[in-house]
């Protein structure tokens, strides 16, 4: 089984190639507060910065381009943009090129943004897939695959041809799996549980667990599994994992149980069952503890 292919299937609901940013003024800037969403910015014409919880700073030039991650606080602006004066907190609608004009006569500035929508609770421990920020340009040549991607993206920008916002957002989806699998492949020792991958009998008892979320797993079946006493098998998990694996457990499924809360009409007790409850009680007692809020009120939320 593949990891990060469950994560996958499970972390995206929902992507918007949202606008294009015109500016003429040589002081201008947009920003975004930190939230749930992850958004990005192709440079096509023009220069400035970017700047991300008031601490790393990257300049940019037209065929750049910027990936910020959720709940990060950052601005996009001219080198000359006073934050204290001008934020614009406009690439938060969830309105589709919807075009933002910044009027001047000055240092024109053309870029295409969007955001993507994760199906990820608070304090998810699945967030460290996804970089704080990636920054590319053109010509470099660590993400390929990426600089195609997004050279499509603007290619199909440009066209007038039909279907091509259809075209963008899925190239929008297609670059983020393409962003978060280069970060998953690379973080290394920074996300614990990637660790359990590098190990043949941990790996094989987490990839059991995620085939099999409903099955009432102990740790003794789980050391079976991968052909382990438990006390080795309890050792080398906490090791890895930075926690044990009965904890691990309980945060994947009400991962599990957070994401068909918002993207399935399944009841909650359809749920407690397919992520390994016997009864909605149990499911809301553990959900609460997990994540500070039922799971009515969660579902109400972010649906």
């Amino acid at each position: 089984m593949d990891l990060l292919n469950d994560i996958l299937s499970t972390i995206l609901i929902g992507s918007v190639i949202q606008s294009k940013i015109y500016s003429g003024k040589k002081k201008w800037g947009i920003g975004g507060k930190g939230c749930e969403r992850a958004y990005f910015a192709l440079i096509a014409h023009g220069s400035g910065s970017v700047q991300i919880d008031t601490q790393a700073s990257y300049t940019f030039n037209a065929g750049d381009f910027f990936f910020i991650g959720p709940h990060v606080n950052y601005w996009i602006g001219s080198e000359e943009y006073n934050q204290d004066r001008l934020f614009r907190d406009s690439i938060n609608s969830d309105s589709i090129f919807e075009n933002i004009h910044i009027e001047g006569d000055e240092n024109k500035v053309e870029i295409l943004c969007g955001w993507f929508k994760f199906g990820l609770p608070p304090k998810s421990l699945f967030y460290n897939v996804i970089p704080q920020i990636l920054c590319l340009n053109e010509f470099d040549n660590s993400y390929p695959q990426i600089i195609s991607a997004v050279n499509m993206l603007q290619s199909e920008a440009n066209t007038a041809l039909s279907g091509a916002k259809q075209i963008m957002k899925r190239l929008g989806e297609i670059i983020i799996i393409l962003i978060i699998r280069a970060h998953f492949d690379k973080s290394g020792e920074q996300i614990h549980w990637l660790n359990a991958l590098k190990d043949p009998k941990i790996s094989l008892a987490v990839e059991s667990i995620h085939e099999d979320i409903s099955k009432k797993w102990t740790v003794e079946m789980m050391s079976r599994t991968a052909g382990m006493s438990r006390a080795s098998f309890a050792a080398q998990f906490k090791k890895l994992m930075n926690e044990g694996p009965l904890n691990y457990l309980t945060k994947w499924r009400m991962y599990k149980a957070a994401h068909l809360l918002i993207t399935t009409s399944y009841t909650l007790a359809d749920i407690a069952e397919k992520v390994g409850y016997s009864s909605e009680l149990s499911l809301n007692k553990a959900f609460k503890k997990q994540y500070k809020i039922s799971p009515t009120v969660y579902k109400n939320v972010l649906r």
